[in-house]
């Protein structure tokens, strides 16, 4: 990332709110110079709508993706600072498609492909929880289907990309899932990966404990390399 004079990121945020700077890609530095140096109203405010959430992620889409990807992400109060994602063998945490949204219809036919458990078309996104009992409570069911290495992953929001809560686009986007409420209530889908470095903790998951309990070899995000995306299914 580029350096930025301290007085436009204090602009920025004087005017928007927060501190944009780190969600703005490399190249829009001379952008945010001129914009710190004019007095335009309209200019900032249509920046501080912008809905992005990890832009430097959102560089690897399409515009077109990106767009409509932005149209549906939570924002970051909407995203709790913590979800669970369940990992097991042949579950990888990178989603099995690339994001590729050439219109509103192609991302929602790809949520309720997503949530149909018996598709086996591939969808850009990863689930995850927003409560660890349900989490364990899917690591169990997966014990019971054979897995004997389940594992429970606490993940950093903050570090994911585009997420958005399948709550929200059930009720608000016409988005059709013959799944009870109780299965998509509190599950949120992140879009393409979970990157290594937003992996708080790996636990795992003993069929004979209550809860879990903490593997010795488990990894946290301190520990892990940066550089290596994803785990390994």
């Amino acid at each position: 990332m580029a350096e930025c004079s301290p007085w436009w990121r204090r602009r920025a945020r004087e005017e928007i709110g927060y501190d944009i700077w780190t969600l703005l890609p490399i190249d829009t530095c001379w952008w945010l110079h001129a914009l710190a140096t004019t007095d335009s109203h309209s200019a900032w405010s249509q920046l501080a709508t912008c809905k992005v959430r990890d832009n430097t992620k959102m560089l690897k889409f399409s515009s077109t993706t990106s767009e409509i990807a932005a149209r549906y992400q939570c924002d970051g109060k909407e995203v709790p600072k913590v979800l669970w994602r369940v990992r097991y063998t042949g579950q990888s945490l990178k989603a099995r498609a690339k994001p590729s949204f050439k219109t509103k219809q192609q991302f929602k036919r790809a949520v309720e492909l997503h949530l149909n458990w018996s598709n086996r078309i591939p969808t850009p996104f990863v689930s995850l929880f927003d409560t660890r009992e349900h989490a364990v409570q899917w690591a169990r069911r997966h014990f019971e289907l054979g897995y004997d290495d389940v594992f429970l992953l606490k993940i950093d929001t903050a570090k994911l990309g585009p997420v958005f809560r399948v709550r929200y686009l059930v009720q608000d986007s016409d988005i059709h899932t013959l799944l009870p409420e109780s299965m998509y209530n509190d599950e949120f889908l992140a879009l393409r990966k979970i990157s290594r470095r937003s992996i708080i903790r790996e636990t795992f998951v003993s069929c004979s404990d209550e809860y879990s309990s903490e593997d010795s070899a488990g990894r946290t995000s301190e520990e892990s390399n940066e550089d290596d995306d994803v785990f390994a299914g």
